[in-house]
């Protein structure tokens, strides 16, 4: 079971969110998010930080060149009830950076929690292999600052903290394991009502395919190395006014390196995320390398 909460936990890092989408609503579905995959744990409680990086840059030749870079601190914690019935959280801090010429903005503050309740619809366990299937459902607050006329300040909508409305989440997570190999696989959706002031940001798809080994390094020490692919889609925003917002929308497929350390009731992780295709506003917006640091105590 340790090992199973070990690989759980690495995981919900390789599908993380992708909170700072330059051409896109602010934060994706939890991945991570949410974390993107919902295995992080299925008997032990969590609690842990987070950090993302994830820059952007312009590819317009006709207007100032600037660069986005998004970063993300979450505090995040998982809590169960039984065996199948687990509820999550997390709360998030961005701080946003905008660099054109000589010029910097920057935005930082509380972000948009998310809340989330998890069910174990099958846990198979036999001799040498498992196979575990989660689906979650969960809701997006409006907790972040968002700024209405964030426009007139030159800047794009997801550069807000928050997206000023309640979205629907759904998640699905499938992960089998033979012996010290394994694959899984996620699907994660959210679906934004109306920001406050009658602003639609597009809804969100990410969905990941993970291989992972462990190693086992001493009685208590494990090391784990995992490879894979992310896809993310992200329909285009629409303003108050029906028209539709520039800039927005655009689907990516990123390669996957992580790496997990795990001692005691303790796991140090990364992911390191590198573009294979992309295509965001029309080609306006290029994504670069992210990275993603955790830090995970169970209890």
């Amino acid at each position: 079971m340790a090992r199973i909460i070990f690989f759980a936990v690495l995981f919900m890092m390789s599908g993380v969110e992708v909170y700072a989408q330059s051409c896109c609503a602010t934060g994706a579905v939890a991945a991570c998010t949410g974390s993107a995959s919902s295995l992080e744990s299925f008997r032990k409680n969590t609690l842990g930080l987070r950090w993302v990086r994830a820059p952007f840059e312009s590819q317009l030749a006709e207007e100032p060149a600037f660069t986005d870079k998004f970063h993300l601190a979450e505090l995040f914690g998982r809590y169960h009830f039984n065996k199948r019935l687990s509820v999550s959280a997390r709360l998030p801090y961005r701080w946003n950076v905008r660099q054109t010429g000589n010029e910097t903005e920057v935005l930082d503050g509380l972000a948009d929690i998310r809340l989330m309740g998890h069910y174990n619809l099958v846990d198979s366990k036999g001799k040498k292999a498992r196979t575990l299937l989660n689906a979650a459902l969960g809701i997006k607050l409006p907790t972040g600052r968002y700024v209405k006329d964030i426009g007139y300040r030159d800047l794009p909508g997801n550069f807000n903290l928050g997206t000023g409305n309640y979205a629907l989440l759904l998640q699905a997570s499938l992960l089998h394991q033979w012996k010290n190999f394994g694959l899984n696989l996620s699907a994660n959706y959210q679906l934004n009502g109306k920001s406050n002031d009658d602003y639609q940001y597009g809804d969100q798809t990410v969905a990941s395919a993970l291989f992972f080994f462990e190693k086992k390094l001493g009685k208590d020490l494990h090391l784990m190395p995992l490879a894979g692919a992310t896809w993310e889609h992200f329909a285009v925003n629409y303003k108050a006014s029906g028209n539709l917002a520039e800039g927005s929308g655009g689907e990516g497929l990123f390669g996957q390196l992580g790496l997990g350390l795990k001692a005691k009731d303790w796991q140090l992780a990364g992911t390191f995320f590198l573009p294979l295709a992309q295509s965001y506003a029309d080609d306006q917006i290029k994504a670069n390398e992210r990275i993603s640091l955790e830090l995970t105590r169970f209890f």
